[in-house]
């Protein structure tokens, strides 16, 4: 079983959580437990954690999508409450006050058996995650400041399943930049997206109702609560 929990977001969805202009992921991998960036407020983040049931303490990995403070601010406490993490973050985020950071360079790298990333440095450091799981890939992204279709063309050659692409899509409403979007997400065999921070709430009910036909078919606007079981 895997689960995904949105705890950091923009945009309320459900629960007596907090939105907060950034982004925070726990994802259940069988065993194991992780994040996918940590949102900019440790008191928000631990909050919504309590909200939806989540022991944070029991996080292992946490997987870094770009330095910004949306996605990191929480990091640094986050730390000294567990110090026992590994962190992975984009090369050139430096930082002497975290331990436990694996840098990960330009281009393809492994972080253990079931995800790869994906880094790029310029414009803009970001990394895209790949989580595989038997059937389906779930595919991470932070801000796409690089843009989203070049980022997910870089992450063509290590998928082996269709994936759902899930985090920041970085647009509010540009039709040529929605519609290239949908592009890119249909030429990658996308089952489903779940769009979030830096996306207007208007393209994510666009998205979900061009891309999601077949499946995770949502009822609600993806936002802080969101929780899918796969």
């Amino acid at each position: 079983m895997v689960k995904l929990i949105v705890l950091v977001d923009d945009e309320y969805c459900r629960g007596f959580t907090v939105p907060c202009s950034g982004l925070s992921l726990y994802l259940e991998l069988d065993d194991e437990k992780l994040l996918i960036d940590t949102g900019p407020l440790y008191s928000v983040l631990t909050w919504n954690s309590a909200m939806l049931g989540i022991e944070i303490h029991h996080i292992e990995k946490v997987l870094v999508t770009c330095p910004l403070a949306k996605h990191t601010g929480s990091l640094p406490k986050l730390l000294k409450e567990l110090s026992e993490l590994e962190i992975y973050i984009p090369m050139n985020y430096i930082s002497t006050t975290l331990r436990g950071i694996k840098h990960l360079a330009t281009g393809i790298s492994r972080v253990d058996t079931r995800i790869h990333a994906y880094t790029v440095l310029k414009p803009y450091p970001e990394t895209v995650y790949v989580v595989h799981l038997p059937k389906l890939d779930l595919v991470f992204v932070g801000c796409s400041r690089v843009d989203l279709p070049t980022l997910l063309r870089g992450i063509e050659s290590v998928l082996e399943n269709r994936p759902l692409v899930i985090g920041g899509f970085h647009v509010c409403f540009n039709e040529y930049c929605v519609r290239d979007i949908v592009s890119s997400l249909r030429k990658l065999g996308a089952v489903a997206v779940i769009p979030l921070h830096c996306t207007s709430r208007r393209v994510r009910e666009y998205l979900i109702k061009k891309v999601n036909r077949d499946f995770l078919r949502c009822t609600m606007v993806p936002g802080t609560g969101f929780e899918v079981v796969i």
